[in-house]
């Protein structure tokens, strides 16, 4: 992200020229709050999807905070009636998000970010995927005792054995 004396972005959502993420800010003058929206392709899923995402709002002073939104109908703002997660302030270094959608299974849906922050800085959301989970698909590869507690145990290493993607944006 640019310093604040070099924002070349405007109040809605754009792409940068080299990082390929999409960007939103709620730095406005006059001060406002922001209303923009991404909003997916429709996407129609299947039994175990996850939806996932990368997101940062680097200025620590001023993180902006977004809600996440899914509509079953069409893509129009007011359609967007869930609420799938509220982030009330993204991190400042790239944090991934989950979502489970397995209650959407069999559904056309469509996903919306909407940046609701009023006079913070930017927002930044890349890597957004729909991966299909298998049903049992982590296995236990090894157990070990804690080293704080002898009698406790800790999962060092999970692995999933097979992920299918329905969507991806990188």
């Amino acid at each position: 992200f640019p310093s604040h004396d070099r924002v070349s972005y405007a109040g809605s959502w754009g792409q940068t020229s080299t990082n390929r993420m999409v960007v939103s800010t709620s730095w406005y003058n006059p001060v406002g709050a922001a209303n923009d929206w991404l909003i997916s392709k429709s996407i129609t899923l299947t039994a175990n999807n996850v939806l996932s995402w990368k997101a940062k709002a680097p200025d620590a002073q001023n993180r902006d905070g977004y809600t996440v939104k899914i509509s079953t109908t069409n893509n129009s703002p007011i359609s967007f009636t869930t609420t799938l997660k509220t982030v009330s302030q993204e991190a400042t270094s790239w944090t991934t998000q989950y979502v489970d959608l397995s209650s959407y299974a069999g559904q056309t849906v469509y996903i919306a970010w909407t940046n609701n922050s009023n006079d913070k800085f930017v927002l930044g959301v890349d890597d957004v995927s729909i991966d299909v989970y298998p049903s049992n698909d982590a296995k236990l590869s090894t157990l070990a005792p804690a080293s704080t507690a002898p009698a406790a145990y800790v999962l060092p290493e999970v692995q999933f054995l097979s992920q299918e993607h329905l969507l991806t944006w990188d």
